[in-house]
């Protein structure tokens, strides 16, 4: 339930986690350097108030954000946050390069009349030389073009994704992006902003037999 703003460099890096679930982004930053993990409800009301460019600082567990007209403070959780970065791969064996809006409305068409769960509905994705296509169990599919490496002519990498979840995630990204498929099933799969400013690993979901 907290988020996690380290400064670094000309950066302000925020970092969420839910289970094996993790996404991460990099704004503009300009001032000291800062660490500090804070409750997500608290921070999301502190920015419902504040306008134009906003200042933040910590000091001795709190965790200040102002504008002209306003100052929120924050009390800051105690302790280190978790080990987000081993959830990064330096590289995945396959990828695929396709633009976020398209994939997102894919998505989004093909689960419109299906029964969901919590996690919303199982959709299954197929990256295949040149295209992705994008299923629900032997329903409803559409395929998009991609620029996909890491497949041999005639091979296909298949993996399950909760829709739920992938549309929270391309909500934050737009233009191209990079979706990077793991060696393992039990591990994340990447989307990965073209310029590597926000990035998202989202668990894999298992899909019924076809």
């Amino acid at each position: 339930r907290g988020v996690m703003l380290a400064v670094e460099g000309d950066g302000l890096r925020v970092v969420g986690l839910r289970g094996t679930v993790m996404s991460t982004c990099v704004v503009d930053w300009a001032g000291k350097a800062m660490t500090a993990r804070v409750p997500v409800a608290q921070i999301e009301n502190a920015l419902k108030g504040l306008t134009g460019t906003i200042g933040l600082a910590e000091v001795d567990g709190l965790l200040t954000m102002s504008d002209d007209a306003r100052v929120v403070t924050i009390r800051c959780y105690a302790g280190d946050y978790a080990r987000w970065t081993q959830l990064f791969r330096d590289t995945s064996p396959v990828t695929a390069r396709i633009d976020a809006e398209e994939f997102a409305g894919a998505v989004k068409r093909v689960t419109l009349t299906q029964p969901r769960d919590a996690a919303g509905v199982a959709v299954r994705v197929t990256l295949r030389p040149d295209e992705v296509e994008i299923g629900v169990a032997d329903d409803a599919t559409e395929v998009l073009d991609a620029d996909v490496t890491g497949l041999d002519d005639g091979a296909e990498r298949t993996v399950g994704l909760g829709s739920l979840i992938v549309g929270s995630a391309m909500a934050g990204l737009s233009g191209p992006v990079v979706i990077g498929v793991p060696q393992r099933d039990t591990q994340g799969i990447e989307f990965r902003m073209a310029d590597d400013s926000s990035v998202h690993y989202l668990a894999p979901r298992r899909l019924q037999e076809r």
